[in-house]
């Protein structure tokens, strides 16, 4: 089920703009030599389209966002910590059922050295065309090596959003 939400991931345009990563302040390991680096912050509309097998959707939105990186002592990236927020829309192509997501507001935590993916926060939140809310993704999940840790309601991880669009 998780790669669902991997495939959604992919199709925003944070998934085509980071692997995200780490919070906070630098742990010990990381020297106070090598200062965090902040990319400038970003905003950007994205469109895409994808299938729920029976029927097309159809994306877009506006997500922006600040990304930091954090270096070891060799100026070698080791996280990354990525702070977002999301408007989009998504409608069924073949009846023009329409659900919008947002705004959300999350964190990704990407650390290079453990090879963990984390993200925090209120992932999704969809409304139908009435504006009543029908899915929410909030909390953490962590992939890693050893698998997934959820914590919270991830109603859009465990099923996708095509059974939100199926009408």
């Amino acid at each position: 089920m998780h790669q669902t939400f991997k495939q959604l991931f992919a199709l925003s345009a944070a998934g085509l703009l980071l692997l995200a990563g780490c919070s906070r302040t630098p742990p010990a390991e990381l020297t106070p030599l090598a200062k965090p680096a902040r990319e400038t912050p970003y905003r950007e509309a994205f469109s895409d389209t994808f299938s729920c097998g029976d029927f097309d959707v159809a994306t877009s939105g506006e997500v922006s966002g600040v990304v930091t990186t954090f270096f070891d002592r060799n100026g070698n990236p080791v996280r990354i910590h990525v702070r977002e927020r999301i408007f989009a829309t998504f409608t069924n192509l073949t009846t023009g059922y329409t659900i919008t997501d947002g705004p959300d507001s999350y964190q990704f935590f990407d650390d290079l050295v453990n090879e963990t993916f984390s993200v925090v926060g209120l992932y999704f939140m969809v409304r139908d065309e009435r504006g009543k809310k029908v899915a929410i993704d909030v909390g953490k999940i962590t992939f890693s090596p050893d698998g997934v840790s959820i914590s919270g309601p991830h109603d859009i991880y465990e099923t996708g959003l095509c059974p939100y669009l199926d009408h």
